[in-house]
C-alpha cells in the first residue's frame, strides 16, 4: 500500500473538491480506497481548505473599460478573463473561484 506525504494528501483532497465528483468515482479514478479519503478526511491532519495568497488589484475606470452593468469582470493580464453575469449563483461562483486557483 502506498503511503502519502500531507502535502500528497492535501492535494489530493484539494482536488476531490475541486471535481464535483462522489468520492467513490474520484477514488476509482484516482486509485484510492473511499475510506482511505474518508480517513484524510477525518484525520484532521489535512488541511483541506486551500492556502490563501493576496495579488495586487487594479480598478480601471468604467470609462476606460466599459462593462456591461449588474456584473463582474476579472481579467489575470492578457491570458485569462473571465465574466461574470449578474444573477449568477453562489455554487458557480465558488466553482469559478476555484478554477481560477487551480490555474493561476
Amino acid at each position: 500500500m502506498k503511503r502519502y506525504s500531507e502535502h500528497e494528501k492535501q492535494g489530493m483532497i484539494r482536488d476531490w473538491h475541486s471535481s464535483n465528483q462522489s468520492k467513490k468515482t474520484w477514488c476509482k479514478e484516482n486509485g484510492i480506497t473511499v475510506e482511505t479519503l474518508y480517513n484524510w478526511l477525518d484525520g484532521n491532519s489535512v488541511d483541506t481548505e486551500p492556502d490563501v495568497t493576496w495579488a495586487q488589484v487594479a480598478v480601471i475606470d468604467h470609462h476606460q473599460a466599459p462593462v456591461e452593468t449588474g456584473g463582474l469582470e476579472i481579467q489575470f493580464g492578457n491570458v485569462i478573463k473571465v465574466k461574470l453575469r449578474e444573477g449568477l449563483g453562489r455554487e458557480s461562483f465558488r466553482m469559478v473561484c476555484e478554477e481560477l486557483m487551480r490555474i493561476c
